[in-house]
């Protein structure tokens, strides 16, 4: 099948078919009865939606992409860096070899972990149906747990991101029961940008898979806290204790909301200082 082919069927078929590729998420939902579909368009052999490839000032990941094409990108940029990391964190090396970063962003629940990661790296997806394409950042995206603003017609085709500078730094870190084959219980994402005298910085994004809702979200308050600050261990404390005003998170049968706040805060500091480590060695 072409990507013209499943454009088209999709396009006559929109209310009941739904595109799958590694079918990690997807298909073990289909069997506990939490999806129901009439028809699945397999897109797995697209090889044209798989890449990894600067262009254009941007990096621009192709949705077939597999978690373990990621960790193969073995570089020492930020943003080389923190794909990697998360994807070394991603589920089993058999699963790596099949989930897609399309699929991990469509799933769009707290427990995908590239999300946070593309959010404080700036991305925009872009989206592709046989009448056109669309491109919207990826915040917008996600409109909640377990929904995109894709439509029925629609396949996520690309997710890009600006490429950072030298001056910048990223982290992810995760926790979850055990070491391997897990779903994050909290993961936090960060992105430090400071000046060519590295003192100040003059970007910050930060990310967690929940922050006030079920899906991931930037921390915009914490955000606005580091900007333009030095970067030392003060300037650490204050925007830890400012994430933990602005969380707001509830209890499930996995975590107390107690738990999964100090938590977050444990590992936004590791974030933050494993940025700091990073720039003031380069």
């Amino acid at each position: 099948m072409s990507l013209d082919d499943a454009l088209s069927y999709l396009e006559q078929n929109p209310s009941d078919t739904l595109p799958i590729a590694g079918s990690t998420d997807l298909l073990p939902r289909i069997k506990r009865k939490q999806v129901s579909v009439g028809n699945l368009v397999d897109l797995s052999g697209l090889s044209e939606l798989r890449y990894v490839k600067p262009e254009d000032d941007k990096i621009r990941i192709g949705a077939l992409t597999t978690i373990a094409d990621l960790e193969a990108q073995l570089n020492d940029t930020a943003w080389g860096k923190i794909l990697n990391d998360a994807a070394r964190k991603f589920g089993s090396p058999n699963i790596r070899t099949v989930a897609t970063v399309g699929g991990n962003i469509c799933a769009a629940s707290s427990s995908e972990d590239l999300i946070p990661v593309f959010l404080v790296l700036d991305a925009s997806v872009r989206t592709i149906r046989k009448s056109g394409t669309r491109e919207m950042p990826l915040q917008e995206f996600l409109v909640e747990k377990r929904k995109t603003a894709l439509y029925g017609d629609e396949i996520l085709a690309e997710v890009s991101f600006p490429e950072p500078s030298a001056h910048s730094a990223c982290s992810f870190q995760k926790l979850g029961m055990r070491n391997t084959l897990i779903l994050a219980l909290v993961s936090v994402a960060a992105f430090l940008e400071t000046d060519e005298t590295r003192s100040k910085i003059t970007c910050a994004r930060v990310a967690l898979n929940r922050l006030k809702r079920k899906i991931p979200q930037r921390a915009e308050r914490v955000e606005k806290e580091l900007l333009g600050q030095k970067l030392d261990e003060a300037t650490i404390n204050s925007a830890v204790k400012r994430l933990g005003d602005e969380l707001a998170l509830t209890s499930d049968y996995r975590a107390s909301a107690d738990y999964r706040c100090e938590a977050a805060k444990v590992l936004f500091r590791r974030a933050l200082m494993d940025c700091w480590d990073s720039i003031a060695r380069k």
